[in-house]
């Protein structure tokens, strides 16, 4: 693509025109060794996790603009064989992580530099392999999430542990700079705290602005469920087993209806 400059690699992914033909002039230019995405799931954490409103509103499923968005561009990565194809955590995807003529970009969380990139890829502890870029816009997706048991005999202690590792600076500070990770705390990042070998930056100065126009109201307890179901009808539609989005879009609200946890207007 000639360039290593992560400001003007995120300038080929900045909208979806500019991924489509960031896809098309790798393709080209690899004879179609080299996909642009490792699959159509890393443009999918993107949409869902960047959309304004969740799956679901007053108890109403919402499918907001970014989901409608995502499904045309993923159509079109699909169809155009913008993908690897490799599903995360397949012994597939593994190999793809550590080969030079796989895919160009994916989309992991801070700590996967360390834990899948830096595990897989032997290499890429010496640096000059990987790169971090900025994302079209901010987005969440996933996150960890702690509770004490009712019938906990250690409930005082349990508690110990959760400040121990949610908001102990130095332990965190700690755990961060021994596992390139992220710290979840506001005086470290401003610490710039810490430095990647694997891409060569300041994870803390690479995140901190971003993090901080995430919008993680989005989220519901629903969002498993609903998910699983969008990504159903969503495969059938990219295989060809469902023939239109209208069609996708329809099945897709019959089966939430079918879930009986929220209301649906068809």
């Amino acid at each position: 693509m000639g360039t290593n400059d992560p400001n003007k690699i995120a300038g080929m992914f900045s909208t979806e025109e500019n991924m489509l033909e960031t896809g098309k002039k790798i393709k080209e230019k690899s004879k179609g060794k080299v996909a642009v995405f490792c699959s159509w799931g890393d443009v999918e954490k993107m949409y869902l996790g960047g959309r304004s409103v969740g799956w679901v509103v007053d108890g109403k499923l919402q499918i907001d603009q970014k989901v409608q968005s995502f499904i045309d561009l993923a159509k079109k990565i699909v169809s155009n064989k913008y993908e690897a194809g490799y599903s995360e955590g397949t012994s597939g995807y593994n190999a793809a992580i550590a080969s030079d003529e796989s895919f160009l970009a994916t989309v992991l969380p801070p700590s996967g530099i360390s834990q899948i990139i830096g595990k897989i890829d032997r290499k890429a502890y010496e640096g000059g392999r990987w790169g971090i870029a900025k994302p079209p816009f901010p987005f969440g997706c996933g996150g960890t999430w702690y509770g004490i048991s009712n019938s906990s005999q250690e409930k005082e202690l349990s508690w110990k542990m959760l400040k121990f590792i949610t908001i102990d600076t130095y332990a965190m500070k700690d755990w961060v700079v021994k596992n390139d990770d992220l710290p979840n705390n506001i005086y470290l990042l401003s610490k710039k705290i810490p430095y990647s070998r694997y891409v060569d930056t300041s994870l803390a100065e690479f995140y901190d602005p971003i993090m901080r126009d995430v919008n993680y109201k989005i989220n519901s307890k629903y969002d498993d469920m609903i998910n699983q179901s969008f990504n159903k009808v969503l495969n059938a539609y990219l295989n060809g087993k469902i023939a239109s989005k209208a069609e996708l879009i329809k099945q897709f609200k019959s089966d939430v209806e079918n879930l009986n946890i929220i209301e649906v207007d068809n």
